[in-house]
This record gives structure tokens, sequence and C-alpha cells, in this order.
């Protein structure tokens, strides 16, 4: 399938309708040069599923991604498949589960991807698996997080990797592990107190290199700790 457009919209108001029942996405797109459009808005719904009920699966290069899911308790499950993917995930709203495989078993390749990672809420967790035994190459990571209480944690195993992070606000923890032959870049901005990151940057072949701007605070019970492993030998350690 090639040029195919999707648009799937779901739109839950009202107090009752939003307590009595969910919305759920199911989709399994083969095939190169997709547009795909989601949206959902309400409580209690999902796009996906960990047990393979309601895949959420794409496998084809050039695909344009969209998902966009407000409200409250929402959880979002995906596989992708593919080079040159541009995913978008807008999340707003508390208590929501993100979780994205790209390619995680190494079956196919996946280079130069892009994801943009937009986050707005509390309690929210976050979790991105991203190729392995080094098939992927120019993965682009983009996360912008506003919001209390949030887990996010990125395992990338892609040559050139980049993250850039901007986060705004407290008792978030951060945790990105990049491996790969080549070079990895990090760049992190970061306003808030009791924050918790650990990076993890493991090439062989090429420079990594680490920029954080932060203003933080923390005390002897609850700090606010940066932990930073580099390493030129392929091993991961932070």
């Amino acid at each position: 399938m090639k040029n195919a457009i999707f648009f799937v919209m779901l739109l839950m108001t009202g107090t009752v309708l939003g307590q009595a029942s969910d919305n759920q996405i199911y989709i399994n797109q083969v095939g190169q040069q997709a547009t795909i459009v989601m949206e959902q808005t309400g409580e209690n719904n999902t796009i996906g599923s960990d047990d393979g009920q309601t895949p959420f699966y794409f496998n084809g290069d050039q695909q344009d991604i969209t998902i966009t899911q407000t409200g409250n308790n929402n959880s979002l499950y995906g596989w992708l498949y593919g080079n040159g993917i541009l995913a978008s995930i807008l999340g707003y709203g508390d208590n929501n589960e993100i979780t994205l495989n790209n390619n995680p078993n190494g079956s196919f390749s996946a280079d130069d991807t892009e994801y943009d990672i937009n986050i707005t809420g509390g309690n929210n967790t976050l979790l991105m698996n991203v190729g392995t035994a080094d098939v992927a190459d120019g993965s682009t990571f983009t996360w912008d997080i506003t919001g209390d209480y949030n887990n996010f944690n990125a395992t990338v195993n892609s040559e050139n990797a980049e993250s850039t992070i901007t986060m705004v606000g407290n008792y978030n923890n951060v945790t990105t592990s990049a491996t790969g032959f080549a070079g990895h870049s990090v760049n992190i901005d970061h306003t808030g107190d009791y924050t918790n990151f650990n990076i993890t940057q493991a090439g062989a072949t090429e420079t990594n290199s680490i920029t954080i701007e932060s203003t933080t605070s923390g005390t002897a019970q609850t700090p606010s700790t940066i932990c930073v492993y580099q390493s030129n030998t392929g091993t991961s350690g932070c």
C-alpha cells in the first residue's frame, strides 16, 4: 500500500460516557509512505495492547504517524518496523501509559527514524525500545515534558542516536540508554526539583556528547540526581 492516508478520531464527552465505556483503536498497517492521524479524547481509552489482542502495528518505510491522546488513564502500546518513520506522540492528561517498540527484535532495519514526544500532565509513564544488534542508524528523539511525577525510559540500540529533552516539573525520572558502535548525543534543558536523570552512552567508534542545563534542588531525603555514564567499549553502566 502506497501513499495511504488514515484519519481516526474518537471523542468522548460528558461525565457519564467518560466513566461508563472505553474507546479502543486497532490498526495493522503494512506498506510504504502511509500517513496516519489518530486522536482520542476522554478517559480509559487504548490504542493497541501489550497482550497482542488489539495490535497497533506498522510495517513499512517513510510512514508519518501522529497520535494525540487527551484525558486521563489512557494507554498506547505500539510496534513500528521500517526506515524513515516520523512518529509524533502528544499526550495531555494524568496517569497515562505509552509504550513504543521500533524493531526491538532486530528482524528489520530502522534507519533515520524521528520521534517527537510531547507530554503534559502528571504520573505518566513512557517506555521506548528502539533497535537491537545495531540494525538502526540515525535515530532522533525530541522530548518535551511538562508536569510532575512522570517516568520515562528509552533504550536505543542505534548508531548516531540524538536526543533533545526539555523538561519542566518536579519528581520526574528519566532514563536513557544509547548503545551502538557510532557516537551519540544528548541535550537536556531541565527546570524542576527532586528529579533523577540516568544517562548512558556507549559507542565504540565516534565521540559521545552530553550537554545539560539544569535548574534543580533537592534534600538529603529526596535529592535531585544526574548520573552520566559514557563508554567507548560498547558496554552500558548508569
